[in-house]
This record gives C-alpha cells, sequence and structure tokens, in this order.
C-alpha cells in the first residue's frame, strides 16, 4: 500500500503520509484507518504528500472531509509539491485545510464510498492486530475454559427442564418456568464461548466485568466459582447473593463481576467501574458485553458519549448472534456492523467478523492495552453464534430450519483444537485429561448446589432496599 496513518498519543498526533500515489485503493484504507482513530488524539494532524504529483477528484474529497473531522486542530500539508498546492488552491481547499475550518460534508465520489464499504470487517481487524498472539499458556487457558462453559451449559440445559413439562406440572400446561429444582427463565451461551475467554484472557481480578442476561460464559472465564455460582440458580442459601438474585442476577465483588436481565444494563455500571479507577490512578479497565439487541438501546449511546468525553478505561464488546430475542438483526439495525458507532463518540471501533477465539483475543489485547495507557475505550463487535434458543423452552419458530445444525459445522471449540494440536501442544492424552477434569469441575458445582440448603423464611426481609 502507499499510504501509511500513524498516531503518536505523546504528541496528539496524526500522521499521515502517501508515498508517490493516492488511488482509491490508498484513499479508502486511509479513510478506514482514519475513522477508526480516537477523536482524543486529533490535537494535531499532519498529512504528508511525498512525490505525489496531482489531487483528483476522490483525493480532494478525502482532503476536505479529514479537515471537517479534525475541525479545530491543527492541520498541516507536508511536502506539497507546487502543482498539489495549486489544485488544492483550485478546489478551494489549501487556506481551509490549513485552517481547518467548517467544510462541506462531501469526502469521497460514489467509486471510493463503495470502495470504503467493501472492504470486510476482518480486514481491519486483521490489519492493524496482526502481531497480537497469545502465550501457549493463554492458548490453553481458552480452550479448557470453553470446554468448560460448553459443558456447564449443556448441562444446565438438562438440569433446568426438570420438573418444567408433563406429567410432572399442573394439567393442561406444556411448561411450567417456575417448577424444577431451577425456577424461573434461562438464557444459554453455548456457541458464544471465544467472546467470552478472548477478552477476559486479558484481565486481571482488579478489572470489573459486567454481563447481560445470558452471563454464564463471561462470569466463568472472570473467575466465579462454579459452585456458588450454580447454587444461586438452584435458590441456594450458599448461592452468591443467597439464592436471591438466579441466573440472570450474579453478582461477585470479590472477581468484581456482576450481571443484570435488562438488556442495555452492563453499559453504565463499566462507565461507572471505569471512571472509579481512573480517579483512583489505577491501570484497571471495564469491561460490559451486550448483545446487537442492546446496541440500539439510549444506554449504549449515553454510555459511549460518556466514554469517549471522559476518555474512559472502558472496553464494550457486542456480542452479535444475529438475534435479539427472535429480530434478525437486518430487520432492526440500520448498520451491519456495530463498530462502526464507535467513531461517532471519539473511540476506537474493532469489528471481528470470525466466531474465533484468536480473532477476538487480538482485538480485546489492543482494546485492553490502550484503556490501561489511557488511551481510553474501544468498541468491538463480535459475529458470534447462539447454539439455543432465545431462552430454555423456546420453540425458535423463527430461526430457519438447520440453522443450527449449519453454525455447528464452524464451531469455535474444535477449531481451537485443531490450532493446538498443530501447534503440537495438545495430543490425545492430554485433551482426554483436560476434558476429564471439566467434567469433574460442573459435576461438583452441580451436586453442591443440589445438595445446599435453601434460605430460612425469614431472609426474605433481609438485604433488600424495600
Amino acid at each position: 500500500m502507499s499510504v501509511r496513518l500513524e498516531t503518536l498519543p505523546e504528541s496528539d498526533l496524526v500522521l499521515i503520509e502517501f508515498d508517490h500515489q493516492m488511488d482509491p485503493e490508498s484513499l479508502a484504507e486511509c479513510a478506514e484507518k482514519f475513522d477508526r482513530v480516537p477523536r482524543i488524539w486529533w490535537k494535531h494532524v499532519s498529512v504528508v504528500l511525498r512525490g505525489v504529483d496531482a489531487i483528483d477528484p476522490d483525493a480532494l474529497g478525502l482532503l476536505r472531509y479529514m479537515a471537517e473531522r479534525a475541525s479545530g486542530c491543527s492541520l498541516r500539508l507536508v511536502e506539497c509539491r507546487p502543482k498539489v498546492a495549486s489544485d488544492l488552491q483550485a478546489g478551494a481547499l489549501l487556506r481551509r485545510f490549513n485552517r481547518a475550518g467548517g467544510l462541506p460534508n462531501s469526502p469521497f465520489t460514489e467509486a471510493t464510498q463503495e470502495k470504503v464499504a467493501a472492504s470486510s470487517r476482518h480486514r481491519r481487524t486483521s490489519m492493524e492486530l496482526e502481531n497480537m498472539e497469545p502465550t501457549a499458556e493463554q492458548l490453553m487457558w481458552m480452550y479448557e475454559n470453553m470446554l468448560l462453559i460448553r459443558e456447564y451449559e449443556e448441562t444446565m440445559a438438562k438440569v433446568y427442564l426438570e420438573g418444567k413439562l408433563p406429567p410432572h406440572i399442573q394439567k393442561g400446561l406444556a411448561f411450567d418456568i417456575g417448577s424444577g429444582p431451577v425456577p424461573g427463565e434461562m438464557h444459554l451461551s453455548a456457541g458464544q464461548e471465544p467472546v467470552a475467554v478472548g477478552v477476559c484472557a486479558h484481565l486481571r481480578k482488579e478489572d470489573t466485568v459486567v454481563g447481560t442476561h445470558r452471563p454464564h460464559h463471561f462470569a466463568i472465564a472472570k473467575g466465579v466459582p462454579l459452585d456458588r455460582m450454580t447454587a444461586e440458580m438452584f435458590g441456594k442459601a450458599t448461592g452468591l447473593g443467597r439464592g436471591k438474585g438466579g441466573h440472570m442476577h450474579l453478582f461477585d465483588p470479590e472477581h468484581k463481576f456482576s450481571c443484570s436481565g435488562i438488556v442495555g444494563a452492563s453499559m453504565p455500571p463499566a462507565c461507572g467501574a471505569a471512571l472509579a479507577a481512573k480517579k483512583l490512578g489505577k491501570d484497571w479497565v471495564a469491561v460490559a458485553f451486550f448483545g446487537e439487541g442492546a446496541a440500539n438501546q439510549g444506554t449504549f449511546h449515553e454510555s459511549l458519549n460518556l466514554a469517549g468525553l471522559w476518555k474512559l478505561p472502558v472496553i464494550f464488546v457486542c456480542e452479535d448472534n444475529k438475534w435479539a430475542i427472535s429480530v434478525d438483526k437486518d430487520h432492526s439495525t440500520a448498520i451491519r456492523c456495530d463498530a462502526d458507532r464507535g467513531v461517532a463518540y471519539g473511540i476506537a471501533g474493532i469489528g471481528v467478523a470470525k466466531n474465533d477465539a484468536l480473532e477476538v483475543f487480538k482485538a480485546a489485547g489492543e482494546a485492553v492495552a490502550r484503556a490501561r495507557k489511557g488511551g481510553g475505550a474501544t468498541l468491538i463487535e463480535v459475529k458470534t453464534d447462539r447454539y439455543m434458543g432465545h431462552f430454555q423452552g423456546d420453540a425458535e419458530v423463527y430461526r430457519p430450519k438447520g440453522e443450527v445444525d449449519e453454525l455447528r459445522k464452524s464451531d469455535p471449540i474444535p477449531s481451537l483444537a485443531g490450532t493446538l494440536r498443530a501447534r503440537g501442544m495438545l495430543d490425545e492424552a492430554k485433551d482426554k485429561a483436560i476434558r476429564e477434569r471439566v467434567h469433574g469441575s460442573v459435576t461438583k458445582a452441580f451436586d453442591f448446589a443440589r445438595q445446599s440448603p435453601y434460605p430460612a423464611p425469614r431472609e426474605a426481609l433481609e438485604h433488600v432496599f424495600a
């Protein structure tokens, strides 16, 4: 490529360098990179036109667009040849660019706009993150935790249905959500494991994670104890909230994890945790997980705005599993990739187009590093897959026939196992040992939950606000 974009946060400088040509491909790449630079770094923008002999309408549009978006900053043209200066002068841009005045909103010709739109999210991610590789320890940790999450969710799927189906329920009912050892709703995350492990592999105990109504994979990856988490879902006194919260309201202050049944509720608390870390002068980060349906909630926009304004060390991670309950994303959201929304609030956006732990790890690695260094927030969208219904008992009549079977052909767990085998890190004996360890942990957690006592009736009046 003939274009290079570099950010120098210590100098508040964005440097864009063209080498001898400003062809459509270079312009598209430059626009794409420029849009992903957090607005907080735009105090000085320098454009180097080394060896560029002429400015065509696309290039003129790009410079005009950059000047508009960087309005109020110091902008410079470097190594600008006389002919180019003349072209800029003719386009009434030379004076405006140097002064960064308010310019018309006309960035590109139609051809270049199409080229920018055609750039895939995966390409955007791999361009900047190609050197972000997990250690052997991190790889094995991700693999074991993905197996743990999957077995836990599949076990819970079976246990949850106990006592909820005929003939164990009231005559005439097909399903009783309040019966059985695990009452209430149940939202499981099988298939979405890469999002949890790819992000949490970078986190410390001091970092905060706020999950969703589908929270188990995040909790497990953050280190929340399986026994107390499971007991909470069984409504037992040994649970994280002494049985009062259930599966959508897991709260573990020791591991700085919480979640909520309200759609979009993860983002404001994560901003609060990030603000607290910043006020304390710590390099802690906060992570808010949410689904693509929540990206259309007001809390999403309010939180991103504050994160951009206050330069908060927070990472917003959107799990795009295509279905907001039963609504296809194509029917609810105006844009294809929610990561593109970050630029509107001056924060970086990264799209991960593949349900792959290594791709998520790369994206999260950049985001966490940025946050710890004081570079502000990041919005990540991951295309992931939900293998089960929105809730257990969901008839899933909205899903095309065979969709889940097709998704399972790209199961991320065998994919990661294949990578480990190819690197000589996993053989049959080691895999068997890991799976036995995982099975033992899950069995122990469910046994603990079943055997634990229920809270005393008097506790209904304790630890409540009203």
